[in-house]
This record gives structure tokens, C-alpha cells and sequence, in this order.
């Protein structure tokens, strides 16, 4: 189908703002793997998963505005709009989105100390009294622990010749 120069025009700005699109949901990849590090085949599926992605909206773009027709100005205008965000906003995205990251994990890790300093002084006070009850039940866990290992001892004992006196039992029936 032959498109006028106007809708040509306006498809070709679509794919720059597509470009533009593209080119920030790779800056949100490249964020994520700046905040937590991994290795680098996780990185190479990430990668695959982002083409995927913009494949995918590029063939819907292509169906919707353009008839399923691709042509050589729709993959420009995508590498202006990738090329243009890269080189204007993403450098200035990126170190904002860091800076924000940054200033909650701070924000977050202070309120976790706040939050937990309580629990902190409560162990403290605890460990006095519990400290001076351990030296007292040393050595009454080690005669229970003997007691109990004795017990098992005969325990054990008893159920070998039960299950013995069993077997006798079975075969004379």
C-alpha cells in the first residue's frame, strides 16, 4: 500500500519515539545490573530477552501502523531514536535513577537500624542474666546428656529383643 508523504512522515517519527522507548527499557537492564551484579550469561539472557521485547513491539508497531509492510525507514528511524536517547537523556537518566537507588537503600538501611537498636539493647540486657544462668546449667546439660544417651542406649536395647522376640513369634505362626 502506498502511504502519502504525511503518514509516511508520521510513521517515521513513530519509530524515532519507538527508538526512544527501546533505548530506556535498555537503560532499565543496564540499571538493574549495575544495582545487583551478575554473571555474565545472566547478562547475555537479559539481552536476548530484550530484543525479544523489542521485536515483538516493533512487529506490533509494524502490523498496526504500517500493514505488516517493514521497510528500510522504519528500522532507521528506530536506530535515530535509539542513538538520539543514548546520546541526550540516557547519561542523565541513568545517574539520576543511581542517585535515587542510592538514597532510599541509605533511607532504608537507617530506618532498619532505627528499627531494630530496641531488639539490640533488649539482646544486650539479656545476655547478663542468661550468661550467669549458662554457668549454672553446664554442667547440669552434660549429666542430662549423659542420662539421655544412656537412655537411648537402653532403648534401643529393648527394642532390638521386641522385634527379635517378633520375629520368633511371625515364624511360629
Amino acid at each position: 500500500m502506498i502511504l502519502s508523504m504525511y503518514n509516511q512522515f508520521y510513521i517515521f517519527a513513530l519509530t524515532i519515539v519507538l527508538g526512544f522507548i527501546a533505548g530506556f527499557i535498555y537503560d532499565l537492564f543496564r540499571i538493574f545490573r549495575k544495582e545487583i551484579k551478575h554473571h555474565n550469561i545472566l547478562i547475555q539472557i537479559e539481552d536476548i530477552l530484550y530484543w525479544i521485547l523489542v521485536t515483538f513491539i516493533m512487529f506490533k508497531f509494524v502490523i498496526s501502523k504500517n500493514n505488516g509492510e517493514t521497510s528500510f525507514f522504519l528500522i532507521f528511524g528506530m536506530i535515530i531514536g535509539m542513538t538520539l536517547y543514548f546520546y541526550t537523556i540516557s547519561p542523565f537518566f541513568i545517574n539520576l535513577s543511581l542517585s535515587i537507588i542510592h538514597i532510599i537503600n541509605s533511607a532504608l538501611k537507617t530506618l532498619l537500624q532505627i528499627l531494630l537498636t530496641p531488639v539490640k539493647i533488649i539482646i544486650n540486657i539479656l545476655k547478663i542474666p542468661l550468661g550467669f544462668l549458662s554457668g549454672f546449667l553446664k554442667p547440669i546439660k552434660k549429666k542430662t546428656g549423659r542420662i539421655l544417651q544412656k537412655q537411648k542406649y537402653l532403648l534401643k536395647k529393648k527394642l532390638r529383643k521386641i522385634f527379635s522376640d517378633l520375629k520368633i513369634i511371625f515364624k511360629k505362626i
